[in-house]
């Protein structure tokens, strides 16, 4: 059995606006920095984990350094950790995309688990590289306690795989900027410990809009 603790990363300004961010580089904002410390706090108090391994994108990697460094170890990156490529849609809020493609916009919102974005990757897709790094991770750590950073969309296919619900129940996961899930990870499967867990950020909160995809 191996534990992973994943994390979402911290909080950024497109957080804060909505705006759909993808593969685009958009650093942590002050909140963001705090939440990280955070989040290195918290886990150094519950875990002891052998690795800490992060999305290549600096958000994400920019949460993952103070984890590390509260447990001696450094960041390795992992290009399959990237979020889910929103293609046309980065960098606009969701009314923004609704003028131009409206039909696509609120298939999205109605069946996520059905609709790419234009020039981007689907849900399926972004399952099943995600089942496959975890699998290789647990692979290389068992009966060890790691650390995974990466993103909302990410990490909502891990719960909803690991649950064996399917993508259009997308929306239904919780994933807060900075927030801790747990998962125990062995060749039966996978198993959700925790999900969603922002004890830790107080008073670092968040000030992400609730429409943000």
């Amino acid at each position: 059995m191996t534990t992973i603790v994943l994390v979402r990363h911290g909080q950024t300004e497109w957080n804060r606006d909505g705006r759909f961010r993808g593969r685009s580089d958009v650093a942590l904002d002050p909140v963001g920095r705090a939440q990280a410390q955070a989040c290195a706090r918290r886990i150094a108090a519950g875990w002891r984990p052998s690795a800490v391994y992060s999305s290549p994108l600096s958000r994400a990697v920019h949460t993952a350094q103070p984890i590390a460094e509260q447990q001696g170890l450094k960041v390795s990156v992992r290009q399959h950790l990237i979020d889910l490529n929103f293609g046309d849609w980065e960098g606009l809020k969701l009314s923004e995309a609704r003028l131009r493609w409206p039909d696509l916009v609120d298939g999205w919102l109605g069946d996520p688990g059905s609709v790419r974005p234009p020039r981007g990757e689907g849900l399926e897709t972004l399952r099943e590289r995600a089942l496959a790094e975890v699998r290789s991770l647990a692979r290389a750590h068992a009966e060890e306690t790691i650390v995974v950073v990466s993103h909302d969309a990410l990490n909502r296919v891990l719960v909803l795989a690991a649950l064996d619900a399917p993508l259009g129940a997308f929306f239904r996961v919780g994933q807060d900027t900075a927030a801790i899930n747990v998962l125990s990870v062995d060749e039966q499967g996978i198993v959700v410990e925790v999900v969603n867990d922002t004890c830790h950020l107080q008073p670092a909160s968040s000030q992400e809009t609730p429409d943000a995809r």
